[in-house]
């Protein structure tokens, strides 16, 4: 770690390289946590980026529905107004935007805890004989905890349009 507390450049990857020394070791652990905690901030801003105005235009659509039919405009375009919030909404439920959106964002706020907690050496890592491999630890148990979450609500989400697609009319 540098004197400013940032992570130095670069290390070599792969699966031949392994740390030579602690200091080596706590490089390379807190490079990792932060290319996961840059990864899932990304992907946060991504999915808000995506759940917000997708939700904008829905809400704008849905207002016009009404609106369109106050002023007696073809039904056709009225019913189009209507189908495009559904249609969005589908698309919504397909991507789960607001859920990535959470659960990225709880993951990049957790390590960024983690990562406080390490640095200043309080709560576990004040006591661990071992402070770098316990971020380690604990790092790679939220990555997994978020892989897994991931895995779950795209799995459970496609299992129930299998599901519709299967029963109809269940």
């Amino acid at each position: 770690m540098t004197a400013s507390g940032d992570v130095p450049a670069p290390m070599p990857d792969g699966p031949a390289w392994r740390p030579s020394d602690d200091d080596d070791l706590a490089i390379f652990v807190l490079r990792r946590l932060e290319d996961h905690r840059r990864l899932f901030n990304r992907g946060a801003e991504h999915a808000r980026l995506f759940y917000l105005s997708f939700k904008v235009i829905q809400v704008v659509l849905a207002a016009a529905v009404p609106v369109a039919a106050s002023v007696h405009a073809p039904i056709a375009l009225t019913g189009s107004l209507g189908a495009a919030v559904v249609v969005i909404e589908g698309v919504q439920q397909l991507f789960q935007w607001h859920a990535n959106w959470i659960r990225y964002r709880t993951a990049e706020a957790g390590l960024r805890h983690e990562r406080f907690l390490y640095r200043a050496r309080i709560g576990d890592y004040a006591t661990s004989l071992d402070p770098t491999r316990l971020l380690a630890d604990r790092t790679e148990g939220l990555n997994t905890t978020e892989h897994a979450g991931w895995a779950h609500t795209f799995g459970s989400s496609g299992e129930a349009s299998r599901r519709s697609l299967d029963n109809p009319g269940s």
